[in-house]
């Protein structure tokens, strides 16, 4: 089930990704859906910001999100380095793009 995405996201998503991409990105963050949904424009920006304007980065960052939203939240918090730190929480991370 798809869940709306606040105003904050699809402005970042209209910035980062092309038109055409602009869609998809969309629909595959409405996908992302806690329980617990305090966290969750949280961890959509941090989604959004490290898959930088790469779709399929996108989706890896929201498989990341999945297994363990606070990874997400640490690597966008303490930047690339991070992610080359704790790959193996995530292990298909491509760090540079």
């Amino acid at each position: 089930m798809k869940a709306e995405l606040p105003e904050s996201i699809v402005e970042m998503i209209r910035r980062k990704f092309s038109q055409k991409e602009q869609p998809i990105a969309i629909s595959l963050l409405s996908e992302y859906k806690r329980e617990d949904d305090e966290y969750r424009e949280r961890v959509l920006r941090c989604i959004v910001s490290l898959a930088g304007k790469d779709i399929e980065r996108l989706k890896h960052f929201i498989e990341c999100a999945r297994e363990d939203h606070r990874n997400l939240i640490y690597w966008h918090e303490h930047g690339e380095q991070s992610l080359k730190i704790f790959s193996d929480k995530c292990d298909k991370i491509s760090p540079s793009k």
